[in-house]
C-alpha cells in the first residue's frame, strides 16, 4: 500500500503543471482579446474573439464561399470603417482588413511591406520556397530582373500568333460543344487553354491540354482542388499531404521537361537567345555561378541541384499564376456578358471595326505582325473596360502583407493610430472594388465606368496588385484575354445553366446577389466561379455561314 504523502505528492505533481498551463493561457488569452478594445471592429466576445461574428455570417452563404466575400459582407452589416480588425484567434491568424485605397498604396506601394508569413506556408509545397512569390529581399529582386524579360511587351508581341492558336483551338473545343450540346464547366476548358498559353513561354513547349491528357496539368488540377485557404488552420493541415504528393509528382515530371529541353539545344548547338523562362533561368544562373565558362559542368545543368531547385521552384509558380487566374477572368467575362446583351452587342461591333467581320481573318490579322497594335487598349478600348469591370467586380486575388516591424509600427487611419501587432495586413481587391463610393452602383456590370475620360478613383482598381511586387504576367493576361473574346464571342452565344442540372434536386445555396449570387467566388486556391461555371455553348445566329466559308 502506498502512503497518504506519496499519493500526495503525485497527485500535486501532476495537478501542478496542469495549473500552471491554464494561469498561463488565461493570461495569454486576456491579452489577446483586450487588445481590441476601442479599436474599429465588430462587436467582439471575450470567448470568441471574431470567431462568432464571422461564423453567423457563413451561415447565411455557401459554405466555399471565398472569405473575402464574408468579409465585405461582415463590413456591412456592422457598418464598420473600411480598416477594420477580425480577431480569429486560435482558429486561424487575426487580421487588419484593408478596403481602403490610400492604406492600401502605402503598404504596397510607398513602404512595400513584405509578404506574410502565411504566403510561405501555404504555398511552400506548391511553389517551393524560392520563388518569386515567397521570396523577399534582394533574392526577390533577382528573380524579377531574371524572369522579366519573358514577359516583356517586345517579347509578348512575338508570342501572339502562338497565343491565337491555341485561342483557335479553345474555338474548336467551344465548336464540338455545339455540336454536342454538352453543359461544359467554362473554368475548366479556359483552364486548359491557359495552361497551354503559360507552358509555351516558361517551358518554350505547349502541354498541348487541349487535345491530349496531359499528366503535368492533371497534377496542377489536383494539386489546386486541395488548396483551401491559407488562414484557416484545420483546411491547411488537412490539405498538406495530398498536396504534398501531387506536387513532388510535379517536381518530377517539371526536372524531366528541364532536362529534356536543355538536352535538346545542346544536341541542337543552339546560340540563338531564348526568352523561354527555364532558358532565362538557366542564363542568369550560369553567369552568376559559373561565369561564362563552356565547361561540361557548364553545360550540364540538369546535375546541379541549386539551378534544379530554383528553375522548379519558379517554373511551378508561373505555370500556377499564370494559368489559374485568366482561366476564370474568361469564364466570368462569358458570364457577364450573356447577362447583359447591350453590352455583348457593343463589344461585338468593336471586334468586327477594329479586326474584320470576318473570324478567319481576325485570326490571320493576329497572326502578323500587327498584332501587338490591334490588341492595344487604345484600339480596344470596349473590350478592355469590359475586361476591367470584370475583374472590378470578380477579383482573382488579393494580397497579406505584414509589418516590417511588427512590436512597434503603427498604421494612421482617420486620426487614429492602428497597432500592427500580431496581424496579416489583408489588403482586400474586393472590399475596395465593392465600395459605393468609390464605384456608384458597385453591384452593376458597367464598363463604361472604364472607358477614356472617366475618372477612377486613384488606386482603387488593383486586380494585378500595385507597387514594386504587382504581377510580372499582367500583361499577358490582358493580351490573352482580349484575343480570347475577339476570336469567340462574335461566332457563340454563352448560356449559365445553374440550377437543378448542375446543383442536383436539392439545389445549392447562393450568395447575396450583390456578390454574384449563384456565380458567387468560391474558394479553390484562388477565388473561383461557383460550380466552374456550368454553360451551354451555342452558335450564334447568322455564324453558321462564317464557318461555312471557312471550311
Amino acid at each position: 500500500m502506498f502512503s497518504s504523502p506519496i499519493w500526495s505528492s503525485l497527485l500535486f505533481g501532476a495537478v501542478l503543471p496542469v495549473c500552471v498551463g491554464l494561469v498561463h493561457l488565461s493570461v495569454i488569452w486576456t491579452r489577446k482579446r483586450r487588445f481590441y478594445k476601442n479599436l474599429p471592429c465588430p462587436p467582439h466576445s471575450f470567448l470568441f474573439g471574431h470567431l462568432k461574428v464571422l461564423g453567423e455570417v457563413m451561415q447565411t452563404l455557401p459554405k466555399n464561399v471565398h472569405p473575402q466575400v464574408a468579409m465585405a459582407i461582415v463590413r456591412e452589416k456592422y457598418n464598420l470603417p473600411h480598416v477594420f480588425y477580425m480577431d480569429l484567434w486560435p482558429i486561424a491568424t487575426s487580421l487588419l482588413m484593408i478596403q481602403d485605397p490610400d492604406i492600401a498604396a502605402q503598404i504596397t506601394q510607398t513602404k512595400n511591406h513584405p509578404k506574410h508569413t502565411l504566403n510561405k506556408e501555404f504555398l511552400r509545397n506548391m511553389t517551393g520556397e524560392q520563388s518569386i512569390v515567397t521570396s523577399e529581399g534582394a533574392e526577390w529582386r533577382k528573380l524579377r530582373s531574371m524572369l522579366g524579360p519573358a514577359f516583356s511587351s517586345n517579347h509578348l508581341s512575338t508570342l501572339v500568333p502562338d497565343i491565337t492558336d491555341h485561342v483557335l483551338k479553345f474555338r474548336g473545343q467551344l465548336q464540338e460543344l455545339v455540336k454536342s450540346e454538352k453543359i461544359v464547366r467554362m473554368q475548366d476548358l479556359a483552364c486548359n487553354l491557359t495552361i497551354d498559353v503559360i507552358s509555351q513561354i516558361v517551358l518554350g513547349r505547349s502541354f498541348n491540354s487541349q487535345t491530349t491528357f496531359s499528366s503535368i496539368t492533371y497534377d496542377f488540377r489536383k494539386s489546386i482542388s486541395w488548396a483551401g485557404t491559407s488562414m484557416d488552420i484545420i483546411s491547411r493541415n488537412k490539405s498538406r499531404l495530398p498536396i504534398w504528393w501531387y506536387c513532388r509528382r510535379l517536381d518530377r515530371e517539371l526536372t524531366a521537361e528541364i532536362q529534356e529541353r536543355h538536352a535538346g539545344r545542346a544536341t541542337t548547338n543552339t546560340t540563338t537567345a531564348s526568352k523561354a523562362v527555364v532558358d532565362l533561368v538557366f542564363q542568369a544562373y550560369q553567369d552568376e555561378k559559373l561565369g561564362l565558362s563552356t565547361s561540361k559542368e557548364a553545360q550540364k545543368p540538369d546535375v546541379d541541384p541549386e539551378f534544379m531547385l530554383l528553375a522548379v521552384n519558379n517554373i511551378k509558380t508561373l505555370l500556377l499564376g499564370g494559368h489559374d487566374t485568366t482561366a476564370t477572368t474568361i469564364a466570368y467575362t462569358y458570364y457577364l456578358l450573356s447577362q447583359h446583351p447591350d453590352i455583348l452587342s457593343a463589344i461585338r461591333s468593336e471586334h468586327s471595326t477594329a479586326f474584320s467581320p470576318s473570324i478567319k481573318t481576325t485570326a490571320s490579322l493576329l497572326e502578323s505582325g500587327q498584332a501587338s497594335k490591334l490588341l492595344s487598349n487604345s484600339n480596344l478600348p470596349f473590350t478592355t473596360a469590359v475586361i476591367k469591370e470584370v475583374l472590378r467586380l470578380f477579383p482573382t486575388g488579393s494580397t497579406i502583407r505584414m509589418s516590417s516591424d511588427p512590436a512597434t509600427e503603427t498604421l494612421s487611419y482617420q486620426s487614429q493610430s492602428l497597432p500592427l501587432t500580431n496581424h496579416a495586413l489583408w489588403i482586400s481587391h474586393y472590399g475596395i472594388a465593392h465600395r459605393e463610393d468609390l464605384f456608384p452602383d458597385p453591384a452593376a456590370f458597367d464598363p463604361y465606368r472604364f472607358m477614356p475620360g472617366k475618372e477612377v478613383p486613384r488606386d482603387a482598381w488593383r486586380p494585378f496588385e500595385k507597387g514594386p511586387r504587382n504581377c510580372v504576367g499582367m500583361e499577358l493576361a490582358m493580351l490573352e484575354i482580349k484575343a480570347v473574346l475577339a476570336l469567340t464571342l462574335r461566332e457563340f452565344d454563352f448560356e449559365s445553366v445553374y440550377g437543378r442540372e448542375t446543383d442536383g434536386e436539392r439545389g445549392l445555396r447562393e450568395a447575396p446577389e450583390r456578390h454574384g449570387g449563384r456565380a458567387y467566388q468560391m474558394i479553390a486556391f484562388a477565388p473561383k466561379p461557383a460550380g466552374g461555371m456550368p454553360m451551354r455553348v451555342r452558335l450564334r445566329a447568322g455564324s453558321e455561314k462564317e464557318m461555312e466559308k471557312e471550311g
